[in-house]
């Protein structure tokens, strides 16, 4: 009798773990899934769908320029949209995407028509809702 309460304890405690595990993973896929927006906006080469995930106030480097730290929204689109006009910016091949400590990092190579940069990306989360908080173009 004492073995099969042993077990019966075991496949509960077993259950609950790959339960835990299944949550951890929802919730995971929920917020990389939340990234895929500004993934599929950086594929689509679309500077006015990536601007919309910017944060009120961000920090952009753009190559040959100063880093302009602390800039607003409207301010941070206008650059980044003139950056993509100036360069016939056409695509985006991700090479990492990560989390730590609350904040992702989408990291890749963008494209125009003579030159490719590297593009870094710190987003965080408000209300569930990815927010950009830096770009580093280089």
């Amino acid at each position: 009798m004492n073995h099969l309460d042993n077990l019966s304890k075991m496949k509960k405690l077993v259950l609950c773990i790959c339960a835990a595990f299944a949550l951890m993973a929802f919730t995971m896929k929920g917020q990389f899934s939340a990234n895929d927006d500004i993934v599929n906006a950086l594929k689509a080469a679309d500077p006015t769908a990536i601007s919309q995930h910017f944060d009120d106030v961000l920090d952009v480097k753009l190559p040959n320029k100063e880093e302009a730290k602390n800039i607003g929204k409207n301010q941070a689109s206008i650059l980044f949209r003139s950056f993509y006009t100036n360069n016939n910016i056409n695509g985006f091949t991700l090479t990492s995407r990560r989390e730590m400590g609350g904040t992702m990092y989408i990291a890749g190579k963008i494209t125009g028509k003579d030159k490719s940069f590297n593009i870094t990306m710190m987003i965080h989360n408000k209300g569930n809702q990815p927010y950009i908080i830096s770009v580093r173009l280089n």
